[in-house]
């Protein structure tokens, strides 16, 4: 029996939408500056363009965190995490029968964590998604698990 978990943030816009906002910004800090340039203000035109640079280097970073992405595997005996944006850089494995699915605490003011965990090794799950969507997660990685406990074994 095999079950995959595909987590991602939610990603409000896309990229073209974001290259748009990125654009109509630039156009009217530019519209700013050369205003400005006319009145003989020339120092206003290096200020707009690092403005409009930052902005869109933020838009850029803000657009690389929604495309991260996290796999869980049940795949027989084995829990499989793979962790990456466009591909995956990082997988954890874990034996099926001796995973467990933890909550924990943070701060104070944060609410508590989802992780995978097995003989000390630990991986938190979701970490970008709301604490409804991590209680959602948590039960239905709990009935997948638990699934396989009750499969019959082969003789």
């Amino acid at each position: 029996m095999e079950k995959q978990f595909v987590l991602r943030p939610n990603q409000s816009a896309d990229w073209r939408l974001n290259l748009t906002v990125a654009s109509l910004f630039a156009l009217l800090s530019g519209a700013i500056a050369a205003f400005f340039f006319s009145q003989g203000l020339w120092l206003v035109l290096p200020f707009c363009g690092l403005e409009a640079l930052i902005f869109c280097l933020f838009l850029f970073w803000v657009q690389r965190q929604g495309e991260r992405r996290q796999v869980i595997s049940l795949q027989g005996s084995r829990v499989e995490v793979e962790e990456g944006a466009i591909r995956s850089r990082t997988r954890h494995r874990f034996d099926r029968a001796w995973v467990q699915l933890q909550w924990r605490l943070s701060d104070s003011y944060k609410p508590p964590r989802l992780y995978l965990c097995q003989q000390g090794r630990v991986v938190e799950i979701g970490a970008f998604l709301t604490q409804q969507e991590r209680s959602t997660l948590a039960i239905s990685l709990r009935r997948a698990l638990a699934d396989f406990d009750e499969q019959p074994s082969p003789v």
